[in-house]
């Protein structure tokens, strides 16, 4: 672990004195001798994507993100069973409730992105300018308007218990289905059997250890 850590922080410092080096390269003393803008851009931009690279390449031990049936069953990732039933309203009813392993992991996976779809909800109900951005507004402004709205979102948050928005999407019994229309991406991800296998046993296990508690 402490290995780790300290190949995590050597390998930040170097992009840090990547972004020193070009800096003192804009600021030598004569100006022909400094470094084009042309060059300074493209050095940053591979300083950027050298970072963003490394974020993506993290993958929590023990921790996957909830996602749809969209996305594979991969590691860092876990998706539904596929054929069987998935949204709480399909579960609705004493007589409806799941009956196997793999419905029981769906109850619970759709609880759980559940509970985001309600916190979305909430954002675009108060703030309809989030659902369909208006055409005179160039990009340079509408890339400040989803922080601006989940800034208000947060104060309004922390100092009104009774908001009206969030009394509503608080209601733990509220089903918000995702939107419809959303592609999945068709971008190739270099899995390999081995992984997709140790993915299906992780679920198959999170299966049986809910359906076995729900027996007690």
């Amino acid at each position: 672990m402490l290995l780790t850590k300290e190949r995590n922080g050597s390998k930040m410092m170097e992009y840090l004195i990547s972004v020193i080096e070009i800096g003192l390269a804009c600021s030598t003393e004569s100006p022909k001798d400094r470094m084009s803008i042309d060059v300074v851009l493209r050095e940053l931009h591979l300083v950027k994507n050298n970072i963003l690279k490394k974020e993506r390449s993290k993958v929590l031990t023990g921790k996957y993100y909830v996602v749809d049936s969209g996305y594979q069953n991969m590691p860092g990732f876990l998706t539904p069973y596929k054929g069987e039933r998935y949204h709480l309203s399909l579960f609705r009813g004493r007589r409806r409730l799941p009956t196997k392993e793999e419905e029981w992991f769906n109850y619970h996976h759709s609880s759980l992105r559940n509970v985001i779809e309600r916190y979305f909800g909430a954002l675009k109900a108060r703030f309809p300018i989030l659902k369909q951005m208006p055409k005179g507004f160039s990009v340079r402004t509408q890339k400040y308007l989803p922080t601006a709205c989940c800034t208000v979102h947060n104060f309004i948050r922390m100092h009104d218990k009774n908001d009206a928005v969030f009394k509503f999407y608080n209601k733990e019994d509220l089903i918000v289905e995702s939107e419809q229309g959303r592609k999945s991406s068709s971008q190739q991800i270099n899995v390999t059997p081995a992984q997709l296998r140790e993915m299906a046993r992780v679920r198959n296990t999170i299966a049986r250890q809910i359906f076995n508690s729900q027996r007690l």
